[in-house]
């Protein structure tokens, strides 16, 4: 190839990379705030069924214990058990963040 070539692919190349990286860095600026959504509050039908569960386990259930917050303990336990059996994703900081709330979920369906 002659020189001019080389040049000009050397040109077309670095051309092609900054368009790409400037594609890459407007795509991630972007996705940020779609990536950290806050969730939704809770619905007026959410509200109502984490009461009436609330109340049949009070009433109905066999074990016939009291949703306190022993039943919160447990509770939050399983979930984080199911959501990360392996340990893998959560910090030690993130399961000390929610255990702040570990005793208290009883009180937000009453």
């Amino acid at each position: 190839m002659s020189r001019y070539a080389n040049r000009f692919f050397s040109r077309h190349r670095r051309l092609t990379l900054a368009v790409a990286l400037t594609a890459v860095g407007l795509g991630a600026l972007f996705a940020k705030p779609l990536a950290w959504a806050r969730p939704a509050d809770p619905s007026n039908t959410d509200k109502r069924i984490a009461l009436l569960v609330s109340a049949l386990m009070d009433r109905r259930h066999l074990s016939e214990m009291r949703v306190g917050d022993e039943i919160s303990r447990r509770a939050l336990d399983m979930f984080l058990q199911s959501l990360d059996p392996l340990k893998l994703y959560f910090l030690q900081s993130d399961i000390d963040q929610f255990a702040t709330e570990k005793t208290r979920i009883d009180d937000y369906i009453r």
